[in-house]
């Protein structure tokens, strides 16, 4: 399981409708636990979606996971909530409305929570990857931009837009349709997270074009 890979999926047995602070105790022990496994090597920790929020959650209230984690990768999240969810919830039931939908909300308490204390900022070196046509995480352009992480404690952090991947670079053919989902399938994830670990340097966006 841990021989010569350079990555291992780990399923937490949580469950994404669950409440997200159920999940990130999941995430805080995995961390841990895995470490010790690898005989307390740093660890490279990717995630996808909600469970970001949960991975950032762990790195701020269980400060052991920061000692053991060398870099975070963050793959379409939504580090400051989404307004999506007020399309959603409360309208519809609870089988479209789930706890976990709920708490990522633009404004909920979870995710002013996460953000209060310099949440908003990594705690360990990070690189958020996101799209612009993100049919959960909204907004995904600018500034303000819900994947975007701060840099106050200079560990370094890179958000990469994949609007970067045009013509001949890494995203060619999935411009204007790189959703949640499909942002995990295109070409650039994989140079951003793969090359970088590979060479033991930190992840940037200088591989996210194939020229």
């Amino acid at each position: 399981m841990f021989g010569k890979d350079a990555a291992q999926a780990i399923d937490l047995e949580a469950k994404p409708a669950m409440m997200s602070l159920v999940n990130v105790e999941y995430v805080a022990y995995a961390i841990n636990y895995i470490s010790t496994l690898c005989a307390d090597k740093l660890l490279a920790v990717i995630s996808w979606s909600q469970d970001d929020l949960s991975t950032q959650w762990a790195l701020k209230y269980w400060p052991s996971t920061r000692a053991v984690v060398k870099d975070f990768i963050a793959i379409s999240t939504v580090f400051h909530g989404t307004v999506v969810r007020l399309l959603v919830c409360p309208s519809l039931d609870l089988v479209l409305c789930t706890p976990s939908l709920w708490q990522q909300g633009w404004n909920t308490e979870y995710i002013r929570t996460l953000r209060g204390d310099g949440g908003d900022a990594a705690y360990v070196p990070t690189t958020t990857v996101y799209s612009t046509f993100d049919e959960i995480g909204q907004p995904m352009s600018g500034p303000n931009a819900s994947a975007i992480l701060g840099d106050v404690r200079r560990v370094g952090v890179t958000n990469v837009i994949s609007s970067l991947s045009a013509g001949a670079h890494a995203g060619a053919g999935f411009e204007g349709s790189v959703g949640t989902e499909s942002l995990l399938l295109i070409a650039v994830a994989g140079l951003v997270l793969y090359k970088p670990q590979a060479l033991g340097a930190p992840p940037n966006m200088d591989y996210a074009s194939l020229e």
